[in-house]
C-alpha cells in the first residue's frame, strides 16, 4: 500500500458534530452504463470512438408521436434476485453497488469482510427522475395515486435493504438535478468527516424516460444526432442512462485494505446562479465561482490540475459558457491540460453523470492514462481548450507530486459543484 495512507495522522470524530480533518478516499467502483455491464467494459470503451445512439431506445410515446426516441440505452437485461419484484432501477443500482463492493478487495468477500470490524456503513443516492420507469407506469395506468404511493425520489425506501449489507450509518437521496450524485459524494464524505460513518456507499442513477425526453426536446435542448462537447457542430445534448457507484472511506478504513486506493476527495466548491431555471449565468460566473472554491479548499493552483472531466452536454451555449471559463481558469497551462468528456460516450445520465465522471477521473488517476478524444470533427474556435486524438499517460506538475483531476457537474436551477481528487503517491 501507498505510504501516502497515514492512518496515524487522523483525529478523532468531534463531540461537537463539526468535520474532522481527515482523509477521504474512493475505495471501490462499479457501473452499469450504456457502453456495458461493468467498470472494465465502460473503461476500454472510452479508448474506442463512442457508438451512435440508439434510434428508438425509448419508449411509451403514443403511436404517431413525433418525439425524438434516440438515445444511449443500457445494453440487454439486468439480472434480478428469485422472487424480487425489482424495477430497472434498482436493478441498475444494486447491480453497481455489487460491483463496487466486491472492488474493494477485502479478504474473499469485498466490503462485507470489513463489516464484522464494528464500522458505520451508509448510503447516498443522487438522482434527477428517481424511479421515473414505476411513475410513469402507474401514471400511464390511469387515475391519480397519492404522492406517498408514487413518488420516484422514495428510492432509499428499498433499495438499502435489496443490498443485503447491514448498513448502519444514513442513507439518503439527493435530487437536485443533473448535479445529484456529485452532491451525494461531497455529502457522504461530509458524514464521514462527522464521525456519522465511516464507510458510506455513493450511488448516481437515472432511466431513460419518455417525460425528461420530451421536456429536453421542447427546450431544444436535444441533438438529433449524437453528444458532441465542444464541436463545432453541436446542437443539444443527447440522454443516457446507467448507474455508478463508489465506495468512499476514511483512512483507518483504507489501512486494512490489501491494495491502495483508487484516489483521494481533496476538496469541493458550490455555488448557485439564481440566474435562470434551466440557463447558466452568461459569463460562467457562478461555474467559475465553484471551480475556484474547490481549487482553494484544495490548497491548489490550477497549474496543479492535470486533467478535467467537464459537464460538458454538448448544449451550445453551455458548452461555451464551461468552455471560456476553463481557458481562462488555466490559462497559459489549459495547452497541457487533459480534458475528457466522457458525454459522447455515455450520453447525459442527468443525476447519475457527475458519479460517472468522478469514476472516470478515479480510473485515470490510478491508472495515469487518459482516453483519446475520437468523436471530435472540428473544436469550436470559441472554446480555448486542447482536446487531444491521442490517448496519454497523465503527467504531474513535479517529479513528486501525485496527478491531480478537477470534476465538475452542473444542473437546472443552477446547482453547481466542482470537486478535486487527488491520485496516490508512487510507493
Amino acid at each position: 500500500m501507498s505510504d501516502a495512507v497515514r492512518p496515524d495522522s487522523v483525529r478523532h470524530s468531534r463531540a461537537d458534530g463539526r468535520a474532522r480533518a481527515i482523509d477521504i478516499y474512493i475505495i471501490g467502483l462499479g457501473a452499469v452504463s450504456p457502453l456495458g455491464h461493468g467498470v472494465p467494459e465502460l473503461w476500454q470503451a472510452l479508448f474506442r470512438p463512442p457508438p451512435a445512439p440508439a434510434r428508438n431506445a425509448i419508449a411509451g410515446f403514443p403511436d404517431g408521436d413525433a418525439s425524438w426516441r434516440h438515445a444511449y440505452a443500457r445494453p440487454g437485461e439486468l439480472p434480478s434476485a428469485p422472487g424480487e419484484a425489482l424495477g430497472t432501477f434498482e436493478k441498475m443500482a444494486l447491480s453497481a453497488i455489487e460491483e463496487a463492493c466486491a472492488d474493494c478487495e477485502c479478504m474473499d468477500d469485498g466490503l462485507a469482510a470489513l463489516l464484522d470490524e464494528d464500522l458505520i456503513v451508509g448510503m447516498a443516492i443522487g438522482t434527477a427522475a428517481g424511479d421515473s420507469e414505476r411513475a410513469e407506469a402507474r401514471r400511464l395506468a390511469g387515475g391519480l395515486d397519492r404522492l406517498a404511493d408514487c413518488n420516484p425520489y422514495r428510492v432509499a425506501d428499498d433499495l438499502p435493504r435489496r443490498t443485503g449489507l447491514p448498513l448502519s450509518g444514513p442513507v439518503l437521496t439527493i435530487a437536485n438535478a443533473c448535479a445529484a450524485s456529485l452532491y451525494a459524494l461531497t455529502e457522504a464524505a461530509d458524514l464521514i468527516r462527522v464521525g456519522a460513518a465511516d464507510v458510506m456507499l455513493v450511488v448516481g442513477a437515472d432511466l431513460l424516460s419518455r417525460v425528461t425526453q420530451a421536456g429536453f426536446q421542447k427546450m431544444t435542448a436535444l441533438d438529433p444526432d449524437r453528444c458532441r462537447p465542444f464541436d463545432t457542430e453541436r446542437n443539444g445534448t443527447v440522454l443516457g442512462e446507467g448507474a455508478a457507484a463508489l465506495v468512499l472511506a476514511s483512512a483507518e478504513v483504507v489501512a486494512r485494505l490489501p491494495r491502495s486506493p483508487y484516489c483521494r476527495l481533496l476538496a469541493s466548491g458550490t455555488s448557485c446562479d439564481a440566474f435562470h431555471p434551466t440557463a447558466p449565468q452568461p459569463q460562467g460566473r457562478d461555474i467559475r465561482g465553484a471551480v475556484n472554491r474547490a481549487l482553494t479548499h484544495a490548497g491548489l493552483d490550477a497549474r496543479q490540475i492535470g486533467l478535467v472531466v467537464p459537464h460538458g452536454t454538448g448544449t451550445p451555449i453551455n458548452d461555451r459558457i464551461e468552455g471560456e471559463m476553463l481557458g481562462e481558469t488555466f490559462g497559459a497551462a489549459a495547452a497541457a491540460l487533459q480534458v475528457m468528456p466522457i458525454k459522447a460516450h455515455l450520453g447525459h445520465s442527468a443525476g447519475a453523470s457527475g458519479a460517472f465522471s468522478v469514476l472516470a477521473a478515479a480510473k485515470a488517476l490510478a491508472s495515469r492514462r487518459v482516453p483519446p478524444v475520437l468523436y471530435l470533427r472540428e473544436l469550436d474556435p470559441m472554446v480555448p481548450l486542447c482536446l487531444h486524438a491521442e490517448a496519454a499517460d497523465l503527467r504531474t506538475t513535479a517529479c513528486d507530486d501525485p496527478p491531480r483531476a478537477l470534476v465538475s457537474a452542473y444542473g437546472f436551477g443552477g446547482n453547481n459543484l466542482s470537486v478535486v481528487l487527488e491520485g496516490m503517491c508512487d510507493g
